[in-house]
C-alpha cells in the first residue's frame, strides 16, 4: 500500500501538468504569492481515511481516502475572466485526474471511497465568495478526490 504522503506527491505530479497552475504546494494552507494565475494547494485539512479487510481472516487490506485539493484562481481585476479560469482550469485539473486514474500506479482507483458504494466520481466546490489575503483576492475551486489502494497478502 502506498503512503498518505506518496500519494499526496503523485497527486501534485498529475496536477503539475494542467497549465493555469502555476504554483503546486501541498505543505502549505495559503497559496504563495508569487501565484500568478492558479495555486494547487493539497492541505491535511479535511482529509478522510478509511482502511479495512476485504476478506475475512486475514486476507486483502484496502485504504481510500478522501483528499481535498483547493485551485485558488487570483482574481487580475475583470469578474468574467475570472469566472472563466475558475471553470478551465476546474474542468482541467478533472481532466487530468482521469487520464491518470491510478497516478502512476500509486493507486489503484481515482474516485471511489470506502465500501459503501460502487460509483466512481470527484466532487467539486467552488466558494461563493472570494478570499483575499493581503492584496489579491482569490475564488477557491475545491476538489475532494477519493483514491483507493489495495494490499494483497
Amino acid at each position: 500500500m502506498s503512503t498518505i504522503s506518496q500519494i499526496v506527491a503523485a497527486l501534485k505530479n498529475t496536477f503539475d501538468t494542467v497549465p493555469a497552475i502555476d504554483q503546486l504546494s501541498t505543505d502549505e494552507y495559503l497559496p504563495p504569492i508569487n501565484t500568478q494565475n492558479t495555486a494547487l494547494i493539497i492541505p491535511a485539512f479535511g482529509m478522510q481515511s478509511e482502511i479495512g479487510e476485504m476478506t475475512f481472516g486475514g486476507g486483502a487490506m484496502y485504504q481510500t481516502h478522501r483528499i481535498r485539493c483547493e485551485l485558488w484562481v487570483k482574481h487580475t481585476g475583470n469578474n468574467a475572466d475570472l469566472t472563466q479560469r475558475t471553470r478551465a482550469v476546474t474542468t482541467d485539473a478533472i481532466r487530468a485526474l482521469t487520464d491518470d486514474s491510478d497516478l502512476g500506479g500509486v493507486v489503484e482507483y481515482i474516485g471511489w471511497y470506502g465500501g459503501r458504494t460502487a460509483d466512481r466520481s470527484i466532487s467539486v466546490d467552488v466558494a461563493d465568495n472570494l478570499v483575499t489575503i493581503g492584496s489579491a483576492s482569490y475564488l477557491i475551486s475545491t476538489l475532494i478526490v477519493p483514491v483507493t489502494d489495495f494490499s494483497l497478502p
